[in-house]
């Protein structure tokens, strides 16, 4: 979708997006209460990595289980009597695998929250609330769980059979018969030795020896009265965190801990209880925040330079947790105290017709791998996918790469190549969604001297749907990676000219 040649006017998408408004897409995209029943007090959310209509809720009265991104709730609190979740982590190498820690201790299950065992030799009997827990994501039978009753943190190698204390460099400044008070934890993902330890009256610890032993990352800036309740890892780039603090908004450091800096402008004194980082674009920073000036969510677009609120919808503002889809970063999950879950979802994207057709054609031909033929296809962050019961199987079209994936009985996902290599071989024929359709067509009849010849064929190109018009040298293309429409001028310039969403309406395309 490149080309050089003589430039062209860029009046026709100037006139468009002046004649945009913002308001149009508030409604569409916005919070939206999705349980569990009555209204917990939810504490901690998690999402299944491999299958992200997997939802964990951890609440004051137990664990909460959704198998359809939050349409529905039920219980998953098989063994204890009552498990109070205040942190619940999902091992990433094997989902079925979780943790819970709170006041009694660390219980764990083997069978995605259907049974729980208790999982807490070698934690003090003293511990009356656990609070941090991480797993290391090179090595996930590794465990950290820091005691918020100045017990400090402990280790375990065993995937939670046994633990053992790793407080070397932790006692507290003023009575050393005591540990500080562990309120977060973070595993640096490119050296599980780097770890981070956030408390509640001594700033940050860093260890990079495993816990064997602590150096404190952060005491002289934040200072010894700011109680620190979130620390976060950019994955791109480890030696960027930030931490939210109970009253002064959120802090970031880029030098691996030695030195921070506010990165609170919109939040000053926000009490920050999550964090989340967009996965698509580490720029992108979610918070959920609650009492003091500042409630609900704010988002980020710029590394935490500045926070604008994100609560539309949101009609409990004491946020406690939040989530983001790794498939779809555009969806995401907050928990509140005592309103339960919100959902926020951008504008879903239709079943494609490309996936349906190459879904159908390989029904046909490999009946032994896709069983029961003819399933409906489903929409799931940025796949189109349809799953057979018969062979346990499912096949998925990504939007966000192009290619198609297949999930074979073993749970593991293959990508097989992209779509538009697959197209031809099933004698399926390109072409782009109708309301995309509809939009090139306004297009060109509404403004020719831009888009000539008219009822230029639509070509499909990785995540692109575009026409390309010889006579002005200038693409018109929109991508399903972002839901975007893009403008490629003459000179080789693309330009991104804002959601679909927002120039379908002005288009009569809905």
């Amino acid at each position: 979708m490149r080309c050089h040649c003589p430039s062209v006017s860029f009046a026709f998408l100037s006139t468009f997006l002046q004649l945009f408004s913002p308001m149009a897409d508030a409604a569409a995209n916005q919070w939206t209460g999705i349980g569990p029943v009555g209204g917990k007090h939810v504490l901690s959310l998690a999402i299944n990595p491999k299958n992200t209509s997997v939802l964990y809720a951890g609440t004051s009265d137990g664990v909460f289980k959704s198998i359809d991104g939050g349409a529905s709730w039920n219980p998953a609190n098989g063994g204890p009597i009552h498990l109070y979740a205040k942190t619940l982590v999902i091992d990433p190498s094997n989902p079925s695998v979780l943790y819970v820690s709170g006041f009694s201790g660390v219980n764990k299950s083997t069978d995605g929250g259907q049974n729980w065992v208790q999982s807490s030799t070698g934690l003090p009997s003293s511990t009356l609330s656990l609070g941090a827990l991480v797993i290391d994501p090179k090595n996930t039978s590794t465990i950290y769980v820091g005691s918020d009753f100045r017990d400090g943190v402990f280790k375990s190698e065993n995937g939670g059979l046994s633990w053992n204390p790793v407080n070397n460099g932790l006692q507290d400044s003023i009575s050393k018969d005591y540990f500080v008070a562990a309120r977060a934890l973070a595993i640096d993902p490119s050296n599980s030795s780097t770890v981070y330890l956030g408390t509640s009256l001594s700033g940050v610890y860093k260890s990079t020896n495993g816990g064997a032993s602590w150096n404190a990352a952060v005491y002289s800036i934040i200072g010894s009265f700011y109680l620190v309740e979130v620390l976060a890892i950019d994955p791109p780039n480890p030696a960027t965190l930030y931490l939210g603090t109970y009253s002064q908004g959120v802090y970031k450091s880029t030098d691996g801990g030695s030195s921070w800096k506010p990165a609170n402008t919109g939040i000053e004194s926000a009490h920050v209880t999550a964090l989340v980082i967009d996965p698509a674009n580490s720029a992108t920073l979610y918070v959920g925040t609650k009492t003091n000036d500042a409630v609900g969510v704010f988002k980020s677009t710029d590394g935490g330079l500045s926070w604008t609120p994100f609560n539309s919808g949101l009609t409990s503002t004491d946020v406690t947790s939040l989530a983001i889809d790794p498939s779809n970063p555009t969806t995401l999950y907050a928990g509140t105290d005592g309103g339960g879950v919100f959902k926020y979802a951008a504008n879903p994207t239709p079943p494609d017709a490309n996936a349906e057709c190459l879904f159908t054609w390989a029904e046909k031909n490999y009946p032994n791998l896709f069983s029961p033929s003819g399933v409906s296809t489903a929409v799931s962050g940025v796949y189109y996918y349809r799953s057979y019961s018969g062979t346990n199987a499912v096949l998925r079209a990504s939007s966000a790469d192009g290619h198609v994936y297949y999930q074979g009985p073993d749970g593991q996902s293959q990508d097989v190549g992209p779509l538009s290599d697959w197209l031809p071989k099933a004698s399926c024929k390109v072409s782009a969604p109708p309301a995309v359709e509809c939009l090139f067509n306004w297009a060109e009849k509404n403004y020719p001297s831009l888009f000539a010849p008219s009822g230029s064929a639509t070509a499909l190109s990785n995540v692109y749907a575009y026409r390309y018009y010889s006579a002005n040298n200038a693409y018109l293309g929109v991508s399903s990676a972002d839901n975007h429409v893009y403008y490629l001028e003459s000179d080789g310039k693309l330009q991104d000219e804002g959601p679909t969403s927002h120039w379908l309406p002005l288009a009569g395309c809905q």
